[in-house]
């Protein structure tokens, strides 16, 4: 953030990324049970690939419902993994995210075509 933006700041709340297990109850919950999903999302691997916050996880499974809706499909993995990709250029766009604390890690993102591999069931 811009200096004299933060000297005008009283408090500052530094929130730490959800670890692994925390990670995957958000996934889990963040599908409502309504919602027509694949049997094979395969979150328990997302959440350990893939150091992300709450809400950036809520904005790929709504995104991913979007991209299902439109397909007029179920959620697939192949929804999310597109999801992961849109919140990720979203958020290294964002001027106001430090240090990329609150995205994937970028070894993890140097992985992504054979995460996207493994997801598809490619691999």
């Amino acid at each position: 953030m811009d200096e004299a933006f933060m000297r005008r700041l009283q408090f500052i709340v530094e929130f730490q990324l959800p670890d692994e297990k925390q990670r995957h109850k958000i996934w889990r919950r963040s599908f409502p049970e309504q919602a027509p999903t694949s049997s094979d999302l395969r979150l328990d691997f997302l959440a350990h690939h893939f150091e992300l916050t709450g809400a950036s996880i809520r904005n790929i499974v709504l995104m991913s419902a979007f991209l299902a809706a439109a397909d007029s499909s179920q959620i697939e993995r192949r929804h999310i993994l597109q999801a992961l990709r849109n919140e990720n250029k979203k958020n290294r766009q964002n001027p106001y995210r430090s240090g990329g604390r609150h995205l994937p890690s970028r070894e993890n993102l140097k992985n992504l075509s054979s995460i996207g591999c493994q997801l598809s069931g490619l691999t």
